[in-house]
């Protein structure tokens, strides 16, 4: 209700987020109380592309995922992975898409048959870590460093995309984040993020090619690079 469209109010995440901990406080073993108490935390870990989060937020979504992980077995898997990382656009709790607004899923693909829904979705960017495992494989996500020092990690499914084997370790990648009970984060259509050279100074850029945007300012004379129409 309070991600309704006709709904004017705008409830910050972090206000929800406290709704939320007294629902798991009063009912610590309800799957989907732990499951929105993990997927707020790590929202407000990850922040924003010009901000980072919060390692306070981290360390309680890290604190987390293994309890929610073992809950997961008790959830049907059609609703395993209920929430998207959606536009920054999207203020406070809308930040976050449910499914049932992203249309028909394809299973063949693992992802929203209708292109026209990733317009909702933020394309985050990151590093491959491990991808040595056909089904298990971790991505770096880009958020900055936290005072623990340690980076939050995406899971996502080698075999999947082609980048299964060693070789692929330290690909810079860009992605969609769905929030799993069973896995966590979890990067979906994946694909290696390109550099492009600038067309004023040369200097190659990256450039995610997913989204609507595919542009962004040359970090060295701010001018606009953008994705070929074939990546």
């Amino acid at each position: 209700a309070i991600r309704h469209v006709h709904c004017t109010k705008i409830y910050p995440l972090e206000n929800v987020l406290l709704q939320v901990r007294r629902w798991y406080e009063k009912n610590p073993k309800s799957p989907l109380a732990v499951y929105y108490l993990y997927v707020l935390n790590t929202v407000l870990a990850i922040g924003r592309k010009k901000q980072s989060g919060s390692s306070r937020y981290f360390a309680e979504s890290k604190r987390l995922l293994p309890e929610m992980k073992q809950l997961s077995r008790l959830v049907h898997r059609y609703v395993k992975t209920r929430e998207w990382l959606g536009v920054e656009d999207g203020q406070g709790i809308r930040r976050l898409v449910h499914r049932s607004k992203l249309g028909e899923w394809s299973q063949e693909d693992r992802f929203w048959k209708d292109p026209n829904k990733m317009a909702l979705l933020e394309v985050r960017t990151g590093t491959v870590c491990s991808s040595r495992e056909k089904l298990h494989g971790t991505i770096e996500l880009d958020t900055g460093q936290y005072h623990s020092g340690e980076p939050l990690k995406v899971f996502f499914v080698p075999k999947l995309f082609d980048m299964f084997g060693k070789k692929f370790e330290n690909m810079r990648v860009q992605f969609y984040i769905g929030f799993g009970i069973d896995r966590g984060c979890e990067a979906f259509h994946l694909k290696e993020l390109r550099k492009f050279a600038c067309n004023f100074c040369k200097t190659p850029t990256e450039v995610p090619s997913l989204g609507p945007t595919r542009t962004v300012c040359c970090l060295k004379c701010k001018n606009v690079v953008r994705a070929t129409a074939n990546d």
